[in-house]
């Protein structure tokens, strides 16, 4: 799978409505996670977030929070951000438009954000138009590549913590495909990102 780790500025510049980066104010950054909750994954992470006093932001499944209500709750209750990731993890690229909105209404029935991130990061111009009427469309601009197999974890943090900038948004996963790297990294990684005087914040 072709991925851009950091995303090219072009594309910045050109859908520059969207959100790609949030405020660079006082270092800050913005852990991410997508595809969420799963039990082999959310508690270990948000246990992780916890021991590091760290808040994040969860792209929420419709379908996944319609499975585990209470895991979802805990992401709440502990003052996590959370976002629209649509119901069943549809690529826009190959969606009818229709389909496409009523797929991300129908998990915002259960998920209650003006954030909406799209699966894949693909989403057509038309559904894009659509859903800006309601919707904060937020990307990021660091994909690191935690769902890579062929990525070691250490590499994989080294690389996080060479290239994080002020303002970044950073996408990692919370599901069963990825948490085997994040176990691994992330309690190291925010001291790492700490010590070089980064905040974290949410993306509300």
């Amino acid at each position: 799978m072709f991925y851009f780790k950091k995303t090219p500025s072009i594309l910045i510049k050109l859908f520059s409505e969207i959100r790609w980066k949030g405020s660079d104010e006082n270092n800050a950054i913005y852990l991410s996670f997508d595809d969420g909750p799963n039990p082999d994954s959310t508690s270990i992470i948000l246990d992780i977030l916890k021991e590091n006093q760290v808040k994040a932001s969860f792209f929420c499944l419709g379908k996944n929070v319609e499975k585990y209500p209470d895991l979802f709750k805990r992401i709440l209750d502990e003052k996590h951000m959370v976002g629209n990731h649509g119901y069943e993890h549809l690529s826009g690229w190959i969606s009818q438009n229709k389909a496409y909105l009523d797929d991300v209404e129908k998990a915002d029935e259960r998920i209650r954000s003006r954030l909406f991130r799209p699966a894949f990061g693909r989403i057509k111009y038309s559904q894009y138009r659509s859903l800006r009427k309601k919707y904060q469309i937020v990307m990021w601009s660091m994909m690191p590549g935690d769902f890579d197999k062929r990525i070691e974890a250490k590499k994989l943090s080294d690389y996080i913590i060479k290239n994080t900038k002020p303002g970044e948004i950073i996408t990692l996963h919370d599901n069963e495909g990825s948490i085997a790297s994040i176990k691994a990294i992330l309690g190291e990684l925010i001291l790492a990102l700490k010590a070089q005087n980064f905040t974290f914040q949410t993306l509300d």
